[in-house]
C-alpha cells in the first residue's frame, strides 16, 4: 500500500536523509523523502500494513519528537506549522544576537560569560539536541555533530563571538534555504490552480454547486462563461470557444459544440455549456496533470541519488581529516603550536558542513520543474530535467 504524509519542523536536508535510511531499514518498507517538498512517501508491503504504520511513526518520533507526520489532505495546517516555526527562529536568532552584542559591550567577566552563554544556547539548542539524538539513534555522522563540535570547541577555547557566529549564520543560512523551497514550491502550486473545486450539477431544473469528488460519471453539469471547465466530458447542449492553453499548450481557442469532447482545466468563453461528464475526479485530464507535477518533484536523478550515497561517507572523512589537522602539524612543528591548529580544524569543520551539498543538487532541480510549470511546460521527473543538458534538438 501507498501513504503520503508531510512532514512538519524537519530542519534540514541531512536530517531527511537520515530519516529516509532509518525507514529504508524497517522491514516490508520503502520510503521517499524529499525534503523541498516536505513530503514522505511509504510503500508498505506486509501482511499488516496498519501496524507497519505505526512502527514507522513510532521510528519517526524516536528519531526526532519534534517532526510531526501529517496527512497530505492537512496542507493548510503544515503551512501554519512551517510559518510559525520560521518566525520563531527568526525570534530566537534576533535575541541571541542581543545577547552577543551584550556581551562584547559588557566588561564585568562574569557577566559577559553569561550573556555569551545564553546567546549560544538560543542559537544552538537544536542543533545540540539533535546530535545527541543522532548519536542515540546510531546516526553519529551528519551536519550536527560537526557543527556541535566546531562550536563547543570555539567555546572551549574562548572564541566565544565565532562560536555563536557559526550557529546564527547556519540558522540564517536554514531561512533563506527555506525561502528559496518555498518561492520554488509556489510556482508549482500556482499551476496547481487550474483545478476548479466544484461543479454545478444540473438536476433538470436549478444548479447546485458539488464537489468534485462528489460528481459521478453521466451526471449533467453547467460551465458558466468564464469558468474553468471542472470534469472531462461530452457536450451536450450549447456552442462555446475555450481556451485549452493550460492543457495543452496551444494558444489558439478551439470552438465546441453539441457532441465533441472538453477536458478538464480548459476555460469557457463565451456561452453557457451543458456537459455529460465522462471521468470521475481521480481520473480527470487536470487531475492527472497534477498528479505528474506532484510526482516530478518526488523522483530523483542520478546526480541526487549520487549525492545522497556520498554524503554517508563525506561526514567521516571530515572529521577525521580534522583530526588530522589538529594532531599531525604539531607533532612536527612543536605542541606550542596546537591551539592554533586545533583552530583551524574546527573552521575545517565548519566550511565543511555537508548540508549545503546535499540540498543544493534536489533544490536545483526543484526550481527547474517549478519554473517550467509557470511556462506551462510540465516535466515527469528530475532525471527528465537531467536528460535535457544532454539534448542536442529538440523537434516539435
Amino acid at each position: 500500500m501507498e501513504y503520503k504524509f508531510k512532514l512538519s519542523k524537519i530542519h534540514c536536508a541531512g536530517c531527511a536523509l537520515a530519516l529516509e535510511q532509518n525507514l529504508n531499514e524497517i522491514e516490508g518498507v520503502h520510503a521517499e523523502i524529499s525534503f523541498v517538498t516536505k513530503q514522505l512517501k511509504l510503500f508498505i508491503e506486509t501482511e499488516n500494513p496498519a501496524d507497519t504504520l505505526t512502527e514507522v511513526k513510532i521510528a519517526v518520533a524516536k528519531f526526532d519528537r519534534a517532526i510531526e507526520l501529517l496527512d497530505i489532505d492537512e496542507s493548510d495546517d503544515f503551512a501554519e506549522k512551517e510559518k510559525s516555526r520560521r518566525w520563531f527562529n527568526v525570534c530566537r536568532y534576533s535575541l541571541s544576537i542581543i545577547f552577543m552584542i551584550l556581551g562584547l559591550i559588557i566588561d564585568v567577566m562574569w557577566l559577559r560569560l553569561v550573556f555569551f552563554s545564553l546567546s549560544y544556547l538560543a542559537s544552538a539548542y537544536d542543533v545540540l539536541w539533535g546530535a545527541i539524538l543522532n548519536i542515540k539513534n546510531k546516526n553519529i555522522f551528519d551536519e550536527k555533530l560537526l557543527m556541535s563540535i566546531a562550536s563547543i570547541g570555539a567555546f572551549a577555547i574562548g572564541e566565544y563571538v565565532e562560536s555563536i557566529c557559526v550557529m546564527v549564520l547556519y540558522g540564517v543560512g536554514e531561512i533563506f534555504e527555506n525561502f528559496a523551497v518555498d518561492k520554488s514550491r509556489s510556482r508549482v502550486k500556482s499551476l496547481l490552480e487550474i483545478k476548479q473545486p466544484y461543479a454545478n450539477v444540473y438536476d433538470g431544473e436549478s444548479d447546485r454547486k458539488v464537489p468534485l469528488e462528489n460528481v459521478g460519471v453521466g451526471a449533467l453539469i453547467h460551465i458558466k462563461p468564464g469558468e474553468r471547465v471542472p470534469l472531462d466530458g461530452v457536450v451536450v447542449d450549447g456552442t462555446s470557444y475555450l481556451d485549452v492553453s493550460a492543457i495543452t499548450g496551444e494558444s489558439r481557442e478551439k470552438i465546441v459544440s453539441a457532441g465533441d469532447s472538453v477536458l478538464s482545466g480548459s476555460i469557457n468563453g463565451s456561452s453557457l455549456l451543458l456537459v455529460k461528464v465522462t471521468k470521475l475526479e481521480k481520473d480527470s485530464t487536470v487531475s492527472k496533470i497534477i498528479d505528474m507535477v506532484q510526482n516530478a518533484t518526488e523522483s530523483k536523478a542520478k546526480t541526487e541519488k549520487f549525492i545522497s550515497k556520498f554524503s554517508k561517507v563525506y561526514t567521516p572523512i571530515v572529521l577525521v581529516l580534522a583530526l588530522i589537522l589538529a594532531v599531525v602539524p604539531p607533532i612536527f612543528l612543536g605542541f606550542s603550536q596546537f591551539p592554533r591548529f586545533a583552530y583551524r580544524a574546527l573552521c575545517f569543520l565548519v566550511v565543511s558542513c555537508p548540508c549545503a551539498l546535499v540540498i543544493s543538487v534536489p533544490l536545483a532541480f526543484f526550481a527547474g520543474i517549478g519554473s517550467m510549470a509557470r511556462c506551462g511546460v510540465l516535466v515527469k521527473g528530475a532525471s527528465f530535467v537531467e536528460a535535457l543538458a544532454n539534448a542536442d534538438a529538440v523537434v516539435f
